[in-house]
């Protein structure tokens, strides 16, 4: 695994997708946001790429013209969380988001399946362990915390 790779998986791009084909341009990796719970808004797409897996974050309050243009549901709640695959719908919010999908999916030496992960649902589990800068659910450090205590015990033993 390159340089890259191994940054990738331990901190994954949180990357908000276009909610209108007004805005269909998808994001590069240089508008990802933290990797944390406060950077997913109710009324957003983002998308999670980790080494290994792709997770769509779906807020509730997304517009049901964002959902039809997606996914061809106009309800959140019709909305099926999981492993799927996005529709090929012609327009350009739907065609931008599967090429990012794709675009992805060519980085790495695997093909990856997409997950729909709806705000509240009990998927959102898999797409919590992936906001690193959150201190996870056991317990454990957060990223920032993990660097800090790294950056404390590097300065020590070089003194």
């Amino acid at each position: 695994m390159d340089t890259g790779g191994t940054v990738t998986h331990f901190y994954p791009l949180l990357l908000p997708l276009p909610l209108s084909a007004e805005d269909s341009i998808p994001p590069s990796p240089e508008q990802a946001l933290r990797c944390r719970a406060l950077s997913l808004e109710p009324r957003g797409l983002y998308l999670v790429h980790a080494p290994l897996t792709l997770l769509l974050w779906v807020g509730t309050q997304v517009p049901a013209s964002t959902l039809v243009e997606l996914f061809n549901t106009s309800c959140f709640s019709a909305l099926s969380s999981g492993e799927t695959k996005l529709p090929v719908l012609e327009n350009p919010l739907s065609v931008s988001v599967r090429s990012l999908v794709d675009t992805l999916n060519s980085l790495v030496p695997c093909a990856r399946k997409l997950w729909v992960v709806k705000q509240g649902d009990t998927c959102e589990e898999a797409l919590q362990r992936h906001l690193v800068e959150d201190k996870s659910p056991n317990g454990g450090a957060s990223y920032a915390d993990f660097l800090y205590h790294l950056h404390i015990n590097s300065v020590r033993m070089l003194q």
